[in-house]
C-alpha cells in the first residue's frame, strides 16, 4: 500500500467507535497504518474518567509510544527496575514510553483525562 496524506476532522475521528484497554481505559484509533499505508507509526486518543485508570501493561520489543495530554490531571506510574516511580501530569505534558517498563495511568481529576498517544511501530 502506497501512503496517503490524510487530513482527519474531530468530527470524523469522534464518531470512531472505542476500544476498551487495560483497566477502564478508552481508546480510539484515529489513524492506522491501514489508513495511510505507515509501517512506522499509528495516532489515537485515549479517555480516562475520574477514578479509572488504564492498567499495567508492557509495550513489546521494539514498541514505543508517545502521550501528549490534553485535558484532565492524571497520575503516570511506572517501573525502573525494582524502583515503583510516579508523576502527576496535566494538559501540555509529554510522557516518552520505551519498550519493556511496566506502565499505567490513573485519571486522579474531577474530568476526563485524555492523551494523545503516538505508537511506534503502529498496531493493528
Amino acid at each position: 500500500m502506497s501512503k496517503k496524506f490524510i487530513v482527519r476532522r474531530c468530527d470524523e475521528y469522534n464518531n470512531i467507535l472505542p476500544i476498551i484497554l487495560e483497566g477502564s481505559a478508552q481508546g480510539r484509533r484515529i489513524l492506522t497504518s491501514k489508513e495511510t499505508g505507515s509501517e512506522k507509526m499509528m495516532l489515537g486518543i485515549c479517555t480516562i474518567m475520574p477514578g479509572d485508570n488504564h492498567g499495567w501493561h508492557t509495550h513489546p520489543p521494539n514498541e514505543e509510544e508517545i502521550n501528549y495530554v490534553i485535558e484532565g490531571r492524571g497520575l503516570i506510574k511506572w517501573l525502573e527496575g525494582d524502583a515503583k516511580k510516579e508523576c502527576e501530569v496535566t494538559a501540555g505534558d509529554v510522557i516518552f514510553t520505551p519498550e519493556n517498563v511496566p506502565n499505567m495511568q490513573l485519571n486522579i481529576g474531577n474530568g476526563p483525562f485524555r492523551f494523545v498517544y503516538v505508537i511506534s511501530p503502529p498496531r493493528e
